[in-house]
């Protein structure tokens, strides 16, 4: 099977496995220290979390840069959730992998290119 490896589907530019890690853990905090049940966030939850990625990672990003990740995120949750409910395809918890056979993989690259993002390689 002709995959190309996750970091050319997920990373570009300041995008990285660190950067995400960083406003994922931010914006995910910020959710529960507010205890903010929207589906959209609050331009300060925006700015804070540029102030983490240029604090921790020395990344500087604008606001529209971390509301577009953020969207990549949504994106690749809901590809997640699609493949999962493939039959074939299913979510193994102690790897944190999906695991299918090459067929099933085959059907879900035509499907969605993107979703070789989840490939574990």
């Amino acid at each position: 099977m002709n995959v190309p490896k996750q970091t050319s589907i997920l990373y570009h530019g300041v995008w990285t496995s660190e950067t995400d890690t960083i406003l994922s853990d931010t914006i995910i905090g910020l959710k529960k220290e507010t205890r903010w049940t929207e589906s959209y966030f609050p331009s300060w939850f925006l700015m804070t979390a540029e102030q983490e990625l240029k604090t921790k990672a020395g990344v500087v990003v604008s606001e529209d840069e971390v509301s577009t990740r953020i969207d990549v995120f949504h994106k690749r949750y809901q590809i997640f959730k699609d493949v999962v409910g493939l039959c074939g395809a299913q979510w193994d918890r102690p790897t944190n992998t999906v695991v299918a056979g090459d067929d099933v993989w085959d059907k879900i690259m035509k499907y969605n290119w993107f979703a070789g993002g989840l490939l574990l390689q």
